[in-house]
């Protein structure tokens, strides 16, 4: 077996293996990802989560780490229309962070067959895998833009058909910034 490389885990890595794990798990419907500097309350995971049982990506908009008086969030909208998904009101995502996001198994199990094939890859276990979290150049080659895991992951979704959505009433808390 080659030396192991896990020492150096990176963030698309190990959002890859876990992907991964929650595929592994067959009574699991849906995946949550939540980083250990993003908060909430149980109204809004409980609106995530009728997002997700609805088919769509749930995606917790936060406040992002910005310097001076630019306030921005880690979503980007994909329109302005307010959608009653799952009973909640919601708004399409183009791309949005990971720091709290729940992911039915359909969209998993898609992502998987959509990008096994082009993904896949040996990890330090020797098991084969799907690297559904590699980062990806997007835009004209002229404009490319280098993108992090987590916006890779949402056009990857897109790319396979998954939608995204975000709850417009809720609160979050991202590395101490509230965003209401």
């Amino acid at each position: 077996m080659p030396p192991s490389s896990s020492a150096s885990t990176t963030l698309p890595k190990a959002r890859s293996r876990a992907a991964h794990a929650a595929l592994a798990a067959p009574d699991a419907s849906l995946w949550a990802m939540i980083d250990d500097d993003v908060e909430t309350d149980l109204d809004t995971l409980a609106r995530l989560v009728a997002i997700a049982r609805g088919g769509k990506v749930a995606v917790l908009p936060c406040a992002v780490r910005s310097t001076g008086n630019d306030h921005r969030i880690n979503v980007l909208w994909a329109g302005s229309l307010v959608d009653p998904t799952g009973g909640v009101s919601s708004r399409a995502v183009a791309r949005g962070g990971c720091g709290l996001m729940i992911v039915p198994r359909a969209a998993l199990e898609r992502m998987r067959f959509t990008y096994s094939a082009a993904l896949s890859y040996c990890d330090d276990d020797g098991e084969k895998r799907v690297a559904l979290f590699a980062q990806m150049f997007t835009g004209e080659l002229d404009s490319q833009m280098w993108l992090g895991e987590d916006y890779s992951f949402c056009e990857r979704l897109r790319a396979a058909g998954v939608e995204l959505a975000a709850p417009v009433e809720g609160h979050s808390i991202h590395d101490g910034a509230i965003l209401d």
